[in-house]
């Protein structure tokens, strides 16, 4: 555990314009700097950096944070390798703890296993053994500069090529097959290489370290073409792409990204000049590769192959890109054609003639779903599987958007789409919802839920009189609205604790992610707070009234009802009575003397 005032010192030490000003470039503007985000594409600059505050966020996708939270988001750092980064760049020296050097060495020691595999299958790819191996992918039009540059591999015949391999026995079996390098045998008596006889292509985590491989066999065997390392401690196959850390600078400057299906395909357009390429990891796409790839592009073109499987396999990851907002161009190569075999054919011009062609993915539903091929069911089906993917993506408007879009395209009504959305969704009650989480602007059905936003923001200001009369006479039982009422609580909580503590350091000690992103949000607005006291007041009285109202009208149902059926309920009547006396209180609690009482 490093200890909290190392912490404090550290982020004291750096200050965050200098910081992310050494990862992008800042403009004034007021008070503030302002950029284009580097977590989400745009063109409006709408990320925002305050120097008082010490604190970023975007108004566009909802991030915010110090600068230990920027560097961890931009440079995908753990905590405890961010602050080690931001202690180095501030000359702290931060110590060892014990448990911590543990797990780090633990994973450190499967990062260095993996390297060492890695560098024994590139070495025996270049010795005999490997001759047929490497004339196979020489014959595939491979040059030698790029299997090496690639660090391609050979893992040879036999059963124990890495286990023999072992310079340091002890523990050797066990951690080969910790690492999914190697597998036990049936009955517990021994163990054996999980890979033998294939081509080896390294895969890296994002950082860079190998984390696992993918292997493909070049006999006429019966055993599937590829075999790809299991899910360990450092290598989770849903959450890399193939060729990531080498791509991310073409990407970034590009702002594009090529995704195609397995490691040959990327192996040759990385040859043919194509700097920006990445590949799935042995599974069909995922939502957390779409994700990872946001992180680094705005648009993702996919050149898939040409063949049926190849095209649904492009519509599946087009909408999972589409989910987090990229924009997704789809490559249409010849009949009987894929990447690899089209590049090789024709050259690298003409494949960059055919990603200049490459259509969006409304044109190719539309191509799809206007096929003659096509029955009304068949159509029916398709746009019922795109509404339920629809349906996981976090931005309701633009799912609205896309929907609309997609309506447009097959002359269809957008309700009949909006009502597949909304059948099986989950009730609106159990959601919390953070207004503004999306869209800076926020409209209010009324005073009261207004009210509920304001003082919020009220509680953010650095007054102790208002946090004392808060953490007195307000409570998240008086919230209509969900999500207002879980920020309510979340911030009484913190200030109970700490009530002097300043608004920029309530977030991180928030659990739930999407109030600390509407907490970051409202902390950018604080100086425009006129009157705080006298709004306070005002907030609560206006809360007040819309809690006893909303009870005396439940309280009036019952009544009646009973009234109805002949029946008599006193506690009704004392409820009622007592609620409408609180009523006309209220005008004579709430007033600046509250504030005196404190």
């Amino acid at each position: 555990m490093i200890p909290e005032h190392l912490i404090e010192q550290i982020k004291d030490a750096n200050d965050i314009v200098d910081v992310i000003s050494s990862y992008i470039s800042l403009q004034r503007k007021g008070l503030n700097l302002w950029a284009n985000c580097p977590f989400h594409d745009e063109k409006t600059p709408s990320f925002s950096v305050s120097p008082s505050k010490q604190i970023y966020h975007c108004f566009g996708c909802g991030v915010g944070g110090n600068v230990l939270n920027f560097v961890m988001e931009y440079s995908k750092l753990s905590f405890p390798e961010a602050l080690r980064e931001l202690a180095a760049r501030a000359g702290i020296e931060i110590p060892d703890d014990p448990d911590d050097k543990k797990d780090r060495s633990e994973v450190q020691t499967l990062f260095d296993l993996h390297s060492w595999a890695a560098r024994l299958y590139e070495e025996e790819l270049f010795k005999p053994p490997g001759k047929n191996a490497l004339n196979y992918l020489l014959k595939r039009g491979l040059t030698e500069k790029t299997i090496r540059e690639l660090h391609i591999g050979w893992a040879p015949e036999g059963w124990d090529f890495l286990l023999r391999s072992v310079k340091n026995k002890q523990n050797a079996s066990q951690l080969l097959l910790k690492a999914g390098l190697a597998m036990q045998r049936e009955g517990g008596s021994g163990y054996y290489d999980r890979f033998r006889e294939r081509i080896i292509f390294p895969i890296q985590d994002p950082k860079g370290n190998t984390v696992g491989f993918g292997g493909r066999i070049i006999s006429d065997s019966q055993e599937a073409k590829y075999l790809n390392s299991p899910e360990t401690p450092v290598y989770h196959k849903s959450k890399v792409l193939y060729g990531l850390p080498r791509a991310v600078s073409a990407m970034r400057k590009l702002k594009s990204a090529l995704l195609v299906e397995g490691y040959m395909d990327a192996v040759q357009l990385i040859q043919a000049g194509f700097e920006h390429v990445v590949a799935g990891s042995g599974t069909a796409f995922t939502p957390d590769q779409a994700k990872l790839l946001k992180r680094y592009t705005p648009e993702a073109i996919l050149c898939y192959d040409s063949d049926t499987a190849g095209q649904n396999a492009a519509l599946k990851t087009a909408l999972l890109l589409s989910g987090e907002k990229l924009n997704v161009k789809i490559l249409q190569l010849p009949a009987g054609e894929d990447p690899d075999s089209f590049v090789k054919k024709h050259g690298p011009q003409a494949l960059q003639t055919e990603l200049d062609r490459a259509v969006d993915i409304f044109e190719l539903l539309r191509q799809t779903l206007s096929s003659d091929a096509m029955s009304p069911s068949e159509q029916s089906d398709l746009l019922s599987k795109i509404t339920e993917q629809a349906r996981t993506w976090r931005d309701t408007v633009y799912q609205e958007l896309f929907l609309t879009r997609l309506a447009d395209i097959f002359k269809i009504r957008p309700e009949g789409l909006q009502a597949q959305l909304r059948k099986g969704s989950r009730p609106l009650e159990k959601t919390i919802s953070i207004p503004g989480e999306e869209n800076r602007y926020i409209k209010f059905k009324d005073r009261v839920e207004a009210s509920q936003f304001e003082i919020i923001q009220l509680l953010l200001t650095q007054d102790p009189l208002i946090r004392k009369a808060a953490l007195k006479y307000l409570s998240e039982d008086v919230f209509n609205h969900k999500g207002y009422a879980k920020a309510a609580s979340e911030l009484l909580r913190v200030l109970s604790d700490q009530p002097e503590i300043r608004a920029e350091e309530i977030p991180p000690l928030i659990q739930d992610e999407k109030v600390r992103r509407f907490i970051y949000r409202l902390i950018f607005d604080l100086d425009s707070q006129i009157e705080p006291r006298r709004a306070f007041l005002d907030c609560m009285r206006e809360i007040e009234t819309g809690y006893l109202r909303a009870q005396l009208r439940i309280l009036e149902d019952r009544q009646r009802e009973n009234d109805r059926e002949g029946r008599f309920d006193p506690d009704i009547n004392r409820e009622i009575t007592e609620f409408t006396d609180r009523l006309k209180e209220l005008p004579l609690v709430y007033t600046p003397e509250l504030f005196e009482d404190l």
